[in-house]
């Protein structure tokens, strides 16, 4: 198999295992040699993934749709109220195209339901004064252990 050989053939659009079968060698050796002579097929293979989902006909968008963007239940309730694992429930709203809470959203919104406020937000200098103390703390609990 000459280099020109293989180029024709990638070009034309061969695979790797079709070039392999015909050369009667493996198709890592077909395609190794293809990347070192910097050979590239002309057309990409763009691959969907159109995964079935378990709870697809189980669950509905409506539903996923009213209990979190109505009723503002977070993804574990849900999970929780459905009988689902809380990541095949994530997936599955991504699927349907439902937009996912972050965490400080999640955060926000449960502080709302529940009626409680945020704690405040710790500045630059009370969050290095924190772990200074906590260091300190640490310290001491280390030398108390060691002299008892």
């Amino acid at each position: 198999m000459s280099p020109g050989d293989l180029r024709r053939m990638r070009e034309a659009g061969w695979t790797y295992k079709e070039i392999a079968r015909l050369y009667d060698i493996p198709w890592g050796t077909v395609r190794s040699r293809c990347n070192s002579l910097k050979i590239t097929p002309q057309t990409t293979i763009i691959r969907s993934r159109k995964r079935k989902y378990k709870y697809e006909n189980v669950i509905d968008k409506e539903l996923l749709e009213l209990m979190y963007v109505e009723c503002q239940l977070s993804a574990s309730d849900m999970s929780y109220e459905l009988e689902v694992n809380r990541h095949t429930l994530l997936g599955l709203m991504h699927h349907y195209g439902i937009p996912v809470r972050g965490r400080g959203e999640a955060r926000r919104v449960y502080m709302k339901r529940v009626d409680a406020t945020m704690p405040p937000v710790p500045t630059h200098r009370q969050a290095v004064k924190a772990g200074r103390l906590s260091g300190a703390a640490r310290r001491q609990r280390r030398d108390n252990a060691r002299t008892a």
